[in-house]
């Protein structure tokens, strides 16, 4: 934990609830998907660099991915490089796996035990 203590917490503010809004309404992420929709609209209205997940469905998909951009950009806000976090084995390979990434997810876990949920489920979104 101390680890991450000094790390911030990106804020859920009005301009991410509406910009995940509007990647719903006017953008490729489906309504069943919406935390992926406000996943992306906070690291964007936040100012974030990179977003790297694991999730290839809605946020690191690359047919998605150019009308994520042009949608944030539309509405103000520079999306972050989204990126897949390679971790599946592909034909016997095993994909590089970050011990950095790996430790901070087993600290996020340790984190969200104290809520007995994942972290993300307690966004109000």
């Amino acid at each position: 934990m101390q680890a991450i203590e000094e790390i911030p917490e990106l804020e859920i503010t009005d301009d991410v609830r509406q910009l995940g809004e509007v990647l719903i309404n006017e953008g490729p992420i489906p309504e069943t998907s919406k935390i992926d929709a406000f996943h992306i609209a906070t690291a964007s209205v936040n100012g974030m660099n990179y977003l790297l997940t694991w999730n290839c469905k809605h946020i690191a998909n690359v047919v998605f991915r150019p009308k994520v951009e042009a949608v944030c950009r539309k509405n103000g806000f520079e999306p972050p490089l989204i990126n897949k976090y390679p971790t599946k084995i592909y034909g016997g390979l095993i994909m590089w796996q970050d011990p950095i990434v790996k430790e901070t997810r087993e600290l996020r876990k340790k984190y969200a035990s104290k809520f007995k949920k994942e972290l993300v489920s307690n966004l109000e979104l």
